[in-house]
């Protein structure tokens, strides 16, 4: 015999009481939400289970639905996002999509567009400087350059990849990954004169390698996302080229605001200076 206590308004259980015989199955039970009782947010409780078994005559479930909040700080976006960067000190979130192809300012405070400039092709991803004055967005084989000084595209460049993966390093230059292939290496962009530069070891990376600059720093680290192990890359911005590497899994990473902290998907926190610091394999 069972019975289940504790259900709330929002919940039906089917069937919530019943009895089945000893070394038989129960058809499926069947849990199911309305979700026009939930509350905004996370909704949780604990379903209690009575049976006349003498060793475990009561077991608890927890069932959990979440509903979306206030629909007033819901946003209907055009396109699709393709990637997005969010400046806290101004409040602004810039973020690129496809479909309409458009690189746009959003002023989450006010809930309002600031800006939006149109792109030639659809965009794959995009890097801010850190004195958030210009951007560069990489598409399938171009980069588009963005003075957000003006809010407008001030070049273009053909490019011989497709780009997966960009990050600002200093002054007018970028590094990029490219997207798809085997190893490649890093890749450089002056985007105010569209000179190129490349990372001397050409089989580092791989076709879905992502970069990340530290913040105040002169370095990017990078690390492979098609190959085992990762790898944990840090390159010197001065030189573009690479400084050290640790053969190791770091798959994607974030870094601590500060610069001083790599946080990896694999619940590790490496301090930045451990491959920062050092200098060929670590």
């Amino acid at each position: 015999l069972f019975r289940s206590n504790d259900i709330p308004a929002w919940l039906t259980i089917s069937p919530s009481s019943g009895m089945y015989n000893p070394y038989t199955s129960y058809n499926n039970i069947v849990f199911s939400c309305d979700r026009t009782k939930l509350s905004p947010g996370q909704n949780t409780a604990i379903v209690n289970l009575k049976t006349n078994d003498s060793a475990r005559p009561s077991y608890s479930i927890t069932v959990t639905a979440i509903a979306p909040g206030n629909n007033e700080n819901i946003r209907a976006i055009e396109g699709n996002i393709t990637d997005a960067v969010f400046n806290k000190n101004t409040n602004t979130l810039y973020y690129v999509t496809g479909a309409p192809n458009k690189f746009i300012a959003y002023d989450v405070k006010t809930k309002t567009i600031l800006h939006e400039i149109a792109l030639s092709k659809a965009p794959t991803c995009f890097a801010i400087s850190e004195d958030w004055t210009k951007a560069a967005v990489g598409h399938n084989g171009s980069f588009s350059a963005i003075n957000l000084s003006n809010n407008t595209v001030a070049a273009t460049y053909n490019s011989d990849y497709s780009i997966n993966d960009i990050a600002w390093g200093e002054n007018d230059w970028f590094c990029y990954t490219q997207k798809g292939g085997s190893f490649s290496c890093l890749h450089w962009i002056n985007t105010a004169t569209g000179a190129l530069a490349d990372d001397a070891d050409k089989s580092a990376l791989d076709g879905s390698s992502i970069v990340k600059k530290v913040p105040n720093q002169g370095y990017v680290i990078a690390t492979r996302n098609s190959t085992s192990p990762s790898g944990f890359f840090a390159y010197s911005i001065a030189s573009k080229s690479k400084k050290s590497y640790s053969h190791m899994d770091l798959t994607n990473f974030w870094m601590s605001e500060d610069g001083q902290y790599v946080y990896a998907q694999n619940c590790n926190i490496y301090r930045t200076t451990s491959s920062t610091g050092a200098t060929n394999t670590f």
